[in-house]
């Protein structure tokens, strides 16, 4: 299994990597998860431990791992986690494109799009390795501890533009999907971008 990779936090250089970010989302109009999203993050390790504050009671992101091997049988794209306090983001990355959550269709609903639903499959399946192998020593060895905590998060959809309707649905699915006692965020990558820009200001003024 693979380790995960430990990091000194550095926030000038996540703030050079979130405008690289930006400049990114102005020069694509669609992401490809394998050509564009993956190889971006990868190199970019300080914006990616700053995804990491999408958990509400993370003090410090300071480990991470790109393709990140669970036990053998899944990879998550990303996993992010402040080791200290045994806690860790599963980061599924999808396609950005303007029709990556619904898919219109001739009927007067849209449909959840195929990428959204196997994301949630995936991180299903993610978690429920994960709780299956908590007594192992390597579990113990790469999380700190058998009560290591973990929750989700999508990222997919680029430039999209919502329904009322459509907004109210995926809101709903957001609040109410719960899994093993942990709900999954759906998020597009613009919003990635302001939420990474508002927590460089928050926490550390730039």
């Amino acid at each position: 299994m693979k380790e995960l990779s430990y990091l000194n936090f550095d926030p000038i250089q996540a703030r050079q990597e979130w405008q690289e970010y930006k400049n990114l989302l102005q020069t694509h109009s669609e992401l490809e998860e394998a050509k564009d999203v993956l190889p971006f993050f990868k190199q970019r390790h300080h914006l990616s431990l700053l995804i990491g504050y999408y958990l509400s009671y993370i003090e410090e992101p300071n480990c991470f791992g790109h393709e990140f091997d669970i036990f053998g049988d899944f990879k998550a794209d990303l996993i992010v986690g402040d080791f200290n306090k045994r806690r860790y983001l599963l980061i599924e990355f999808e396609n950005g494109k303007s029709n990556s959550i619904f898919k219109r269709t001739q009927r007067a609903v849209s449909e959840w799009s195929p990428r959204l639903e196997k994301a949630y499959s995936q991180l299903t399946d993610w978690l429920c390795q994960l709780d299956g192998e908590k007594s192992t020593p390597k579990f113990q060895e790469i999380f700190g501890n058998h009560d290591a905590e973990f929750q989700a998060i999508i990222i997919i959809g680029k430039d999209i533009t919502l329904s009322d309707s459509e907004q109210r649905r995926l809101r709903w699915r957001v609040s109410k999907t719960v899994i093993d006692s942990k709900k999954f965020q759906i998020i597009t990558f613009e919003e990635l971008l302001e939420q990474c820009d508002y927590y460089l200001t928050r926490y550390y003024g730039i």
